[in-house]
């Protein structure tokens, strides 16, 4: 009779299997039996199998774009590079050749080359085991051009592809194996012009955006009358500052977008420099100020006018003068790709006096548009359904082109000469450097990349080549800034754009910031969408990332970006064409508004840490919460983002504490060198904890940033990393945000106790 036990049960069950042996081992340990320890399991390292039979072993393959060891140097680099080194990792002995596949995108041609298997490749990796490397020199290129780059890996008559990881913002880091060729994942080399260099006193500085009409009433006697005016058919209505926007897809205001003015002015502006002075403003960004119908006047009407009822071209250049006196430039925004359908120019419903473009085939400004829609030319960014009709005196009936589904805004020819000449070629009194005559600092380009697509795309098509020509003969430090969603390296090569609105920065930062989501736009969850960042979109929708992939993501964009222009580029929390960052903040943090608020306070924290320039949508800092709509299934932005600033005297509310937030931010910012222009490493990126911790460096400068991103108080005790670039680390920092000194003991930096959603700014106690 066989007496039942743990052992006998295990026995019966597991026989000889050798799984079993560990099973036994601890069943007997937990019965009390006496038991050898037995060493913990260690699984066989997959390059200990590899072989040369046709059989690619695809954890062995590993290429790196951020790592030294396998791209030299990092980034972006200059026309007169020479070459660059890219290195692959294979297990050892498992693949008989390794290539590149290089694509020149400005030449539109493909390169390959066969990688050389080291001298020594006898190197053991600690998870694979032994591995061997392939390395090869690519050639750079002497005039400015985009490489794209792939591995193809072959065992003897096997061949698979090792191609770069995607995210929502680009390729970079770590890629992965394919077993099919793949051109579009790829990894990039941006090759730049030698020449390249932007305004210095642009790099880093904090830019305030200003949509005129909201941001402040200094004259009530410009003011829009409620029955007057025209707006594509609508007269004005004039609205109180205390006034909610009326919704224009209610049934109270339907079709009332463009047409609800609040009053806000160029005086109004002048009458607040001494606000935006103190709150550390360096750059005031100006959505359109020219003649226009709408209250957004991105449908030009005379780019030679400010709009009356925003002032007058004397006081345009008075508050020019008296923001320089503070240290302050003024950027335009100028609408190059499209123009107002009623304009002198085009005159659709015939109220000019002369003859525009849409009344007759002799108009002199025919050959600006394009008539028929298409005019047996190359379509110059035309979409379905984007074209509308005209009616001639004669009531004939043509096509021309539009922006997107907007009948308003009828496309130029931007590769007709007379165009050109109009925006920039016609010497100083073209449009483009007229402007800088009369005190801009330099120009945002509407929807530029419609207008133009890049060196790094196109080279033949040089609009906006002539333009940066025309500015910088008018003034080589003003900047120009080219709008663009995406990656903006085909116009940042040197001999386009300064600068781009780095919508991909938002993106990524309110995905670090993402927790949770409930109610409509939501799904799992996790996952919020609005007409911006939508499955569709190219930032994709918001979802939740951790430390590291922030930080590759964050990666992505620097190895993309020349550094003149990286240092340089626009970070918004917000703009005029997205929601505003606390509704979306409360979005993503389960519909809760006090969580969003308190996420808006690190939010700006890493905004102004981060290299570029950080850039306040005007009543961000005073908190103003414009919630979006939602309609046909998605929230909608315009023109609820649009409020006006939510001025105390004015009867709104201003949250003060935010107010101060930013304007601390901005002071440290603009008193350290090395926030404003130093380089970026990164220390720790603790999932765990949730502790994000970076350096800049400016030559002897630094500053070490902690983040604590969980809602708990986390200690953070930060081990400095071996490898970080000179100057080292100090014995002792002071924080900059919160004050109090914190100590170097041996290679770890005591940061004491940092509340949830918090951080500190530190830099060492004995700087100068």
């Amino acid at each position: 009779m066989e007496i039942f036990s743990p052992e006998n049960k295990l026995k019966g069950i597991c026989s000889a299997a050798i799984i079993c042996l560990f099973s036994l081992s601890g069943s007997l340990g937990q019965a009390g039996q006496a038991t050898r320890e037995r060493p913990p399991f260690k699984p066989i390292p997959v390059c200990s199998m590899a072989s040369v039979n046709d059989d690619i072993l695809a954890d062995g393959l590993g290429h790196n774009s951020f790592d030294p060891q396998y791209r030299s140097p990092f980034g972006a680099v200059t026309t007169e590079q020479g070459s660059v080194t890219l290195r692959f990792r294979t297990c050892l002995n498992d693949v008989t050749q390794v290539r590149i596949r290089i694509w020149n995108s400005v030449e539109k041609r493909e390169t390959w080359l066969v990688m050389k298997r080291q001298a020594d490749p006898k190197t053991v990796d600690p998870s694979l085991g032994p591995v061997e490397f392939w390395d090869s020199a690519v050639s750079i290129p002497n005039t400015p051009a985009l490489l794209y780059y792939f591995f193809e890996v072959t065992d003897t008559h096997n061949t698979h592809y090792y191609i770069a990881d995607t995210s929502p913002i680009g390729h970079g880091g770590w890629g992965r194996f394919s077993e099919h060729w793949d051109d579009y994942n790829t990894y990039g080399i941006t090759v730049y012009s030698k020449n390249f260099h932007t305004p210095d006193w642009f790099k880093g500085s904090v830019m305030y955006q200003i949509l005129p009409d909201r941001f402040r009433n200094g004259d009530p006697s410009n003011d829009p009358v409620t029955g007057q005016g025209f707006v594509f058919g609508k007269p004005f209505i004039k609205m109180n500052w205390d006034q909610a926007i009326c919704d224009p897809r209610g049934p109270d205001c339907n079709g009332q977008q463009d047409n609800q003015f609040y009053g806000g002015d160029l005086q109004g502006v002048l009458d607040q420099l001494e606000y935006l002075k103190n709150l550390g403003v360096k750059i005031l960004y100006f959505n359109p100020v020219f003649l226009s119908a709408t209250n957004h006047r991105y449908d030009t009407q005379d780019y030679f006018k400010v709009d009356p009822k925003l002032g007058s071209m004397e006081l345009f250049e008075r508050l020019s003068s008296e923001a320089e006196k503070r240290d302050m430039k003024i950027i335009l925004d100028g609408v190059f790709n499209h123009g107002s359908a009623d304009s002198p120019y085009f005159d659709i419903f015939r109220r000019w006096g002369g003859v525009g473009a849409c009344e007759s085939v002799d108009s002199i400004y025919r050959s600006w548009f394009y008539f028929p829609h298409f005019a047996m030319q190359p379509v110059d960014h035309a979409r379905p359904g984007t074209f509308f009709y005209c009616t001639g005196p004669d009531e004939t009936l043509t096509t021309y082109e539009a922006w997107w589904s907007y009948y308003e805004h009828p496309v130029y020819r931007k590769n007709s000469p007379v165009i050109r000449d109009f925006f920039f070629t016609g010497g100083p009194d073209a449009v483009g450097p007229y402007w800088i005559r009369k005190g801009a600092g330099g120009w945002r380009l509407d929807v530029a990349g419609d207008v133009a697509p890049g060196e790094g795309v196109d080279p033949t098509n040089d609009f906006w080549q002539g333009f940066r020509t025309s500015i910088k003969a008018q003034d080589p430090d003003a900047v120009i800034i080219g709008e663009e969603w995406t990656n903006a390296s085909p116009w940042l090569l040197g001999r386009e754009w300064d600068s781009a609105t780095n919508y991909r920065f938002r993106t990524l930062l309110l995905d670090w910031l993402a927790d949770r989501c409930q109610g409509l736009g939501c799904s799992n969850g996790r996952v919020f969408q609005d007409n911006d960042n939508n499955n569709s979109s190219s930032n994709g929708p918001i979802t939740p990332i951790d430390e590291r992939e922030f930080d590759r993501r964050l990666r992505v964009i620097e190895q993309d970006t020349p550094p003149e222009a990286w240092h340089a580029l626009m970070n918004p929390l917000g703009s005029h064409d997205t929601q505003r960052v606390q509704f979306l903040l409360k979005k993503i943090s389960g519909d809760d508004a006090t969580a969003g608020r308190r996420k808006l306070f690190l939010a700006a924290l890493f905004q102004f840490t981060y290299p570029g320039v950080p850039v306040i949508y005007y009543g961000d800092e005073a908190g103003l919460t414009a919630d979006g709509m939602f309609y046909e299934g998605q929230w909608k932005d315009d023109p609820y983002n649009r409020a006006v600033y939510p001025w105390a005297d004015l009867g709104l509310k201003t949250d003060l504490e935010m107010v101060s937030h930013f304007t601390r931010l901005a002071g440290i910012r603009n008193a350290t060198t090395a926030l404003k222009r130093g380089n970026y490493e990164t220390l720790v990126t603790d999932v765990k904890a949730r502790v994000l911790a970076f350096r800049r460096v400016h030559e002897k400068e630094q500053a070490v940033v902690v983040l604590n991103r969980s809602t708990e108080e986390r200690e953070v005790r930060l081990p400095i990393p071996a490898s970080l670039n000179k100057p080292v680390m100090d014995d002792e920092y002071e924080d900059l945000l919160n004050g109090g000194t914190f100590k170097t003991v041996g290679d770890v930096l005591d940061c004491g106790k940092i509340p949830g959603l918090w951080g500190r700014i530190l830099v060492p106690k004995n700087r100068k």
